[in-house]
């Protein structure tokens, strides 16, 4: 066997050369993908907390321009219904205040249209000013 013939040897390098390569681009694209899907969800997430905090705000408006708001019609109609805004909708819950809770409980939750599973929740219990 003759140590200087390198006859042969160009085949295998160049396998292994393109198998580290295949490996590395595999590796990027799975690495890229991951990202993206990071990306979209986060971008899902953040929407659906907006969408839920426009919701508490605007129950609390309508609460602010009408103290007896929880008792009208209007409350009615937008209790447990998805409410369109932007791009996505929000849903409200409201519990009324009683004798012995004197506190209006404010649940939103938000979601975004191309990703209902992703959904946000703000509550916040409120009462109103005394002066």
């Amino acid at each position: 066997m003759d140590i200087k013939n390198n006859e042969g040897v160009t085949l295998p390098i160049v396998l292994l050369t393109l198998m580290v390569l295949t490996i590395f681009g595999m590796t990027i694209l799975f690495i890229t993908s991951s990202q993206f899907k990071f990306n979209y969800t986060d971008d899902s997430s953040k929407k659906a907390l907006e969408y839920a905090e426009t919701g508490y705000n605007v129950y609390l408006w309508c609460l602010n321009d009408d103290v007896n708001f929880y008792s009208t019609e209007k409350h009615n109609a937008m209790m447990n219904t998805p409410i369109e805004f932007q791009d996505g909708y929000y849903m409200l819950d409201v519990t009324k205040p009683s004798d012995k809770d004197r506190f209006v409980t404010i649940k939103s939750t938000g979601w975004t249209d191309d990703n209902p599973d992703i959904k946000r929740t703000v509550a916040a219990k409120i009462r109103k000013k005394q002066l």
